[in-house]
């Protein structure tokens, strides 16, 4: 409870006036706590949370998310994520980020609610894998704003997803991390501004190609 808490005075700090939509309820979106948020380009964000076996403690992530579907877009499939190029051993350096639509075998989504690459058959030219992974790529302040946060974070890769239930388009990133290390990442100004920002850009596909909203 303690991490909620320190989640929703960041949230509120961030001006997303922030409330905790209780377990069961419509607007609910599963997989974790599921917070709403007041945002021009976002619907709620999700704490996930799991056990740390290497010590006392759990390991927790916020997911942002977008209510509602894309078309000829299935449940628990990744649209598009990060690439890093990076230099160096001791002092890794980023020096470039693009955005890339990855492939798979059209696996099912697990029961934690991980997505999986879409298979070759779901894609397409013009699909909305592709035509959200050029309006990412075309957005030279997006990029600028990832290669600078990614400095602190390397290992950190962003995906964009649908979740397994076909009730959301999700921004999480790959690190789960101690409570205390959320504020600095997740629930920073920064990563809140390149989060909405991606929103944007999904709110974009979805008008173009149409699916549900709720």
């Amino acid at each position: 409870m303690d991490v909620l808490d320190d989640a929703l005075e960041a949230l509120r700090r961030l001006g997303l006036n922030p409330r905790v939509i209780p377990h069961g309820r419509i607007d609910e979106l599963r997989g974790g706590i599921c917070i709403g948020l007041e945002s021009e380009s976002l619907d709620a964000a999700v704490l996930l949370s799991r056990v740390d076996y290497s010590g006392a403690g759990g390991l927790y992530r916020v997911d942002y998310a977008i209510r509602g579907t894309i078309r000829d877009v299935l449940p628990g499939r990744v649209m598009a994520e990060t690439k890093s190029q990076i230099r160096g051993l001791l002092r890794r350096r980023v020096e470039a980020v693009e955005w890339i639509v990855p492939r798979g075998r059209g696996e099912e989504p697990t029961l934690r609610g991980e997505a999986a690459p879409p298979s070759e058959g779901e894609l397409w030219e013009g699909c909305p894998h592709m035509r959200l992974t050029a309006l990412l790529n075309g957005d030279e302040e997006l990029l600028n704003a990832l290669k600078s946060f990614l400095e602190a974070y390397p290992n950190l890769k962003i995906s964009i997803f649908t979740d397994g239930w076909g009730e959301s388009i999700r921004i999480g990133g790959s690190l789960w991390l101690r409570g205390e290390k959320l504020l600095g990442c997740y629930l920073s100004p920064e990563y809140l501004s390149i989060a909405e920002r991606i929103g944007f850009h999904i709110r974009a596909v979805r008008r173009e190609f149409g699916g549900l909203t709720f």
